[in-house]
């Protein structure tokens, strides 16, 4: 029997933006995210809002004194902590499978599509890599993880910038870059990133790279042309 096909819409990029943040991660360099990510969506020429929840603790986050699933900050911190293998970091790669994972981003659950950025004071790793740490984790479509952990020796005007800088970074990531079809200006370092004057460099040397790449994003903007295109796909 034939029978006409069904269309299913795509489901849109354009979601709200959830920020979290560990305790003891600063005013200031809450708002060099938040400056981030609009560098980021004015050149996708997207808006989306920004909600910023801060250290945040659900009002049924505790349960006989445990702490719930889901409900804080803290859990996911506590949780990324017990999946370490080492003792001042954290793993990255729990964080962001929970963030997958989590019931506030499911509709049928009470919950809304969005993307989670989560900042923090404590160094991270990635248990995929046999790397020292790393500065911010993404996966595609979800969210990030980001440190500012390896900034804070910076003087206070440097250190604002860089964070801007690493988190235009995990946000390119969050949002597509770099794509898999891409062949040009792309070298594969922890992960695909290109080889242009931006942004979306690999910077393994922390933080002089980043030191770099911000004079860079100060004087040319925070992407290459190849980058900016791409971004802009993925919101096409």
């Amino acid at each position: 029997m034939n029978q006409e096909p069904i269309l299913i819409e795509p489901l849109s990029p354009l979601k709200p933006i959830y920020l979290m943040s560990e305790q003891g991660v600063t005013d200031d360099q809450m708002r060099a995210i938040t400056e981030g990510i609009h560098a980021v969506l004015n050149v996708a020429q997207q808006k989306m809002p920004i909600y910023d929840f801060g250290h945040w603790r659900h009002t049924q986050w505790r349960d006989n004194g445990q702490l719930r699933p889901f409900h804080s900050v803290d859990w996911y911190l506590e949780r990324a902590q017990e999946e370490s293998d080492r003792a001042e970091q954290l793993n990255a790669d729990t964080l962001l499978n929970l963030l997958a994972m989590e019931p506030w981003r499911n509709p049928d659950e009470g919950g809304q599509r969005h993307y989670d950025v989560v900042v923090l004071q404590s160094d991270l790793y990635s248990g995929s890599d046999n790397n020292r740490f790393i500065i911010g984790g993404a996966y595609p479509d979800l969210g990030a993880a980001i440190s500012v952990n390896r900034f804070q020796g910076l003087e206070p005007s440097l250190q604002f910038d860089c964070i801007v800088t690493e988190t235009i970074h995990e946000m390119g990531h969050v949002f597509g870059l770099i794509p898999p079809g891409r062949q040009r200006n792309v070298e594969e370092s922890l992960g695909k990133h290109c080889t242009n004057v931006c942004s979306m460099r690999q910077g393994v040397n922390v933080p002089m790279d980043w030191i770099r790449f911000t004079r860079d994003r100060l004087q040319q903007g925070p992407f290459c042309t190849d980058c900016e295109q791409d971004l802009r796909g993925f919101f096409a």
